[in-house]
């Protein structure tokens, strides 16, 4: 019996750790589209060195 709880708890603690993991990921890969697309809507105002050194330094902060 002690033998599989413990097997439950490992099992719904990996699980958590993942769900986390994922949420996270999501979380991050939403805040880099968000940026994308704000960056991509004053691509006529910015000159394309300027944007390109943007998208690599927010994909840097992000990631």
């Amino acid at each position: 019996m002690a033998i599989y709880v413990s097997r439950e708890c490992s099992k719904c603690y990996t699980y958590a750790t993942w769900s986390l993991v994922y949420f996270r990921f999501v979380n991050q890969l939403f805040k880099w589209l968000v940026v994308t697309i704000l960056l991509i809507n004053k691509l006529s105002v910015l000159n394309k060195s300027r944007f390109k050194f943007i998208v690599i330094y927010s994909i840097i902060g992000y990631f």
